[in-house]
């Protein structure tokens, strides 16, 4: 049955309590209203998903997730750079009152939007930029401990207080829905990495959006968007055209490497570079700022402002080449005093057993996903010296060394931008309720579901399997879990999750 709710209209009293006042924005799922609290007689903001997306046929899959990271925002330990969340509750469908809108109430933060501090008054002085985006690089930390991934913190969901606070909000709350017409709704095209619009949930989204929003703040324009950079329109650095420090370029620059790979790989592991390690204000006051100027600036070019967001095409990415992305500091790093070089980490293949993981390396940097399906199986046999068997025994299984399986693991998950793995896959079994000591039938199912290894209530076939980044989060490595279980253990007697459960529980 299909929603009809339309946008709530000021005066609108919902709840009971709450009094519509007007609409503050609209996100890439949500639209936001400006609300009173009757009683307390006090603003909030209420977040409800957008009309449009009611009808996706993701949906159902997005208003789980609203749910449940709803709940995780409001069991956050509170944070000075993170808008708290009161209250989480349903509104009945004034025009069906099966249905039920979920409604998340969060405070309401006085202020300006960075996005509209720098259109109003310019690129901001290094200090003040770098200060408010430290202050966000701590809210996402934050945020990453719990698993959470923001994948909307651009400059507009940075709402700057008087005292010069710096306040994150409105969560991209479906951001880890299947790629679909809501995925590809998300990010920012300006702000956001190319990966995001393919439905990727890494917390290297959230470095990228920083970066980018840094860039923004200094230099008072928006970045090129990282789907432009993949048709080889480069990204102009900052100090092409701004005085800025070389330690502030190469953070901007680097935070916004076109590939997730050659990114900082944490918030943290960015917000240790030099231009972060000076003496910033952790508050910039927005008085210090000078008076803002009325450039007469037309930013209806921008696809979000006039809500023409057009992602490219799934396919156009594939198709397209993918330049790295070079530096173009003409000094050599290493010679800037105070500033290491950070150089990306070459790929751990240690095995316990002295097996060579290069050619699933290889497979997998490809992109050759069956190939390298079927490469693990063979090194997995290999790990246990069962190669002329062709099958493994429980008691293999039990004894596989550990340091191999975290070795493949690491590379499907790096290759993939973490859309595979065998951790990505236990996550989604421990997050359907299933353990590690206790196989369940009903945890496998719903498994094999989520990840697409059963269709239409039955198990597919391994010729059925999908084998491009199309495929379902978690839903490859599978020929070596399928493997496993055509030993000892067969697949009618529930031998896959057997042999699950004992695979999760090594990692």
């Amino acid at each position: 049955m299909y929603l009809k709710i339309v946008d709530w209209q000021p005066g609108k009293v919902i709840d009971r309590k709450y009094r519509i006042e007007k609409v503050l924005g609209r996100g890439g799922f949500g639209i936001t209203y400006k609300a009173k609290h009757l009683t307390l007689d006090s603003f909030c903001v209420i977040k409800t998903p957008r009309t449009e997306f009611h009808q996706d046929d993701n949906y159902g899959e997005f208003v789980y997730r609203f749910y449940k990271e709803a709940k995780t925002l409001a069991s956050l330990k509170p944070h000075p750079h993170i808008v708290r969340v009161f209250d989480l509750f349903e509104e009945p469908d004034e025009n069906d009152p099966r249905v039920r809108i979920p409604c998340l109430m969060m405070e309401f933060i006085e202020g300006k939007s960075l996005f509209n501090l720098v259109k109003d008054g310019g690129a901001l002085p290094e200090n003040k930029a770098v200060g408010y985006i430290q202050q966000i690089g701590r809210a996402l930390m934050h945020i990453h401990k719990t698993g959470l991934v923001h994948f909307d913190a651009t400059p507009m969901n940075i709402m700057i207080r008087p005292d010069g606070t710096a306040i994150l909000i409105d969560f991209g709350i479906a951001g880890d829905c299947p790629p679909s017409s809501i995925s590809l709704q998300t990010g920012n095209p300006a702000f956001a990495p190319y990966e995001q619009f393919l439905g990727e949930r890494n917390v290297t989204v959230d470095v990228y959006t920083l970066a980018a929003g840094l860039y923004y703040a200094v230099m008072g324009e928006c970045p090129t968007p990282s789907t432009e950079r993949l048709k080889k329109v480069p990204l102009i650095e900052p100090k092409s055209y701004r005085s800025i420090s070389p330690s502030l370029n190469y953070a901007i620059v680097w935070g916004m490497a076109l590939e997730a790979g050659k990114r900082p790989q944490s918030i943290q592991n960015w917000l240790g570079l030099p231009c972060f390690s000076r003496d910033i204000p952790d508050t910039v006051r927005i008085s210090e700022l000078p008076e803002p100027e009325n450039k007469g600036w037309d930013w209806s070019w921008l696809p979000w402002v006039n809500g023409s967001v057009s992602p490219v095409p799934q396919s156009t990415v594939h198709q397209l080449p993918i330049p790295a992305p070079k530096s173009k500091i003409n000094k050599p790093l290493a010679s800037i005093p105070g500033l290491k070089v950070y150089q990306p980490q070459e790929d751990d293949l240690r095995s316990e057993r002295g097996v060579d993981y290069t050619l699933l390396q290889r497979l997998l940097q490809q992109q050759r996903w069956k190939d390298a399906d079927e490469e693990t199986y063979r090194r997995m046999l290999e790990a246990v010296k069962r190669e002329k068997e062709s099958y493994f025994r429980l008691e293999d299984l039990k004894n596989f060394p550990g340091i191999d399986l975290r070795t493949i693991d690491q590379l499907w998950v790096k290759y993939s931008r973490g859309r595979f793995g065998f951790s990505g896959q236990k996550r989604i079994w421990l997050d359907l309720g299933g353990t590690l000591d206790d196989y369940d039938y009903d945890t496998f199912i719903k498994l094999g579901d989520r990840v697409g290894w059963r269709k239409n209530g039955s198990l597919l076939n391994y010729s059925d399997y999908i084998f491009t980044t199309n495929a379902l989060q978690g839903h490859l490595p599978a020929s070596a879990v399928w493997g496993l279980a055509v030993g000892e253990v067969r697949v009618g007697s529930g031998g896959v999750g057997v042999v699950l459960c004992i695979l999760f529980s090594l990692l």
